[in-house]
């Protein structure tokens, strides 16, 4: 599960900012919290912000930190790295980017950052808890390694490491456990759906062909949702004898997915009878709930995992959006201690009765240096009885639009020239 995430000189991010799932000492809502866990972690967490904030290239840091740890050995000699630095300040343009992760998996607890520029991985670094104790497993900074633990087999792993690649993601390479632990939970528990990602429907469909009991949750979860589907069904495109043509016996191509939703209809004679629709066809709404049920369900089935969601609440009924919420807060239907962070413009979810105030953090940008930053409401200390919604939509935490007041005649004029 995750802990804490920070990042620096990423994006619109220009300083060090610190997101953290520990829990306050706020005693309100004690099941939101992942039982057991000390300190106490939380399970949701909602973020708000105006458009073009930096919620989402939050969410984008946490990806990327993701992609580096489970794709690093890959890299080619002298390739240039994926570096996105805060473009609204020189001095930053030639600094490194710093990602940081706080998390736990298997019970034990892990530190691991990294920093980098376009050409080399600057500084390198794991830290672990296993007997309730921290201990570094290695340090780096360049190519000048330090190992205070297996050092034999931690040495020879690090001959391998190129200036453009982690040493954790080498060393799993090679089966190393401390680094496949690490470079495990990155890859399996730490699931992030930004929006627009076009392949996560395909990954969907492909998991439910194999996993018959993950495909009958997804079933469940959208007739709960009472939007008509009782079954999905692939059927896979024809007319493209695939072994007949060298062409593709040498160049396989990937699946390609014709999705349809089929409805359990009641017909004008009274019979009930099964229509399948195209997914084409259906509801935007219905398609991006189909995308998260997916993903969801599989959170939820992986222990200590954390699900991260871009711009949840799209097309989407606020009530369905209380309702998964309410399977992560839920001990019966989270027993695994998966966690949901999610970011939405749904300010009905800013409640009280709903969420703590530790699990609400708002995002804001600086109108003068064009930097990110983000901020918890419990760093406002508001009681637990204080209407959050309409100090949120009065500009009392930050992270919402202030339009210029203009008159609408003016305002038409301004924005429409014929």
């Amino acid at each position: 599960m995750l802990i804490e995430f920070s990042v620096e000189n990423y994006k619109s991010f220009r300083d060090r900012t610190h997101f953290s799932m520990e829990a306050t000492a706020d005693r309100k809502h004690p099941d939101n919290i992942i039982d057991g866990s000390k300190p106490g972690i939380l399970k949701t967490a909602a973020m708000y912000g105006a458009n073009a904030s930096g919620k989402t290239k939050l969410f984008e840091a946490i990806w990327m930190c993701k992609l580096f740890v489970i794709g690093s050995h890959t890299h080619n000699v002298n390739v240039q790295l994926n570096h996105t630095p805060f473009v609204f300040d020189d001095g930053r343009k030639g600094r490194p980017t710093y990602f940081e992760t706080v998390f736990t998996a298997g019970g034990v607890r892990y530190k691991y950052s990294f920093s980098y520029d376009r050409d080399r991985i600057v500084r390198e670094e794991l830290l672990y808890w296993p007997n309730g104790r921290e201990a570094l497993v290695f340090s780096r900074k360049n190519q000048n390694f330090t190992f205070n633990r297996d050092k034999e087999v931690q040495e020879a792993n690090s001959k391998k490491v190129r200036e453009n690649v982690l040493y954790v993601s080498v060393a799993a390479q090679f089966n190393y456990k401390i680094a496949c632990d690490v470079v495990g939970w990155f890859g399996n528990n730490l699931m992030v759906l930004l929006s627009g990602n076009s392949y996560a429907i395909d990954e969907l469909v492909e998991a439910m062909k194999t996993d018959q009991e993950f495909k009958n949750s997804i079933i469940r979860a959208l007739k709960t949702a009472d939007l008509g589907i009782t079954d999905i069904k692939d059927k896979i495109m024809k007319g493209i004898d695939t072994q007949a043509d060298p062409v593709f016996t040498t160049f396989p191509l990937p699946p390609v997915h014709d999705i349809w939703f089929s409805h359990s209809v009641r017909g004008s004679d009274g019979k009930v009878r099964t229509v399948d629709l195209p997914m084409a066809l259906e509801s935007s709404g219905t398609n991006q709930f189909v995308l998260l049920a997916g993903t969801v369900v599989g959170a939820l089935s992986r222990c200590d995992s954390t699900l991260i969601a871009d711009e949840m609440g799209i097309n989407i009924h606020t009530d369905l959006c209380k309702w998964i919420l309410g399977l992560f807060h839920d001990q019966k239907n989270n027993r695994s201690n998966s966690q949901l962070i999610f970011n939405t413009h749904y300010t009905e979810l800013q409640d009280l009765d709903i969420l703590r105030r530790d699990q609400i953090w708002f995002v804001e940008k600086d109108p003068d240096t064009g930097a990110s930053s983000i901020k918890s409401l419990s760093d406002f200390r508001e009681r637990n009885d204080k209407n959050i919604r309409n100090g949120y939509l009065a500009g009392r935490y930050g992270g919402k639009h202030f339009i210029t007041a203009e008159s609408p005649l003016r305002g038409a004029g301004d924005l429409v020239r014929n």
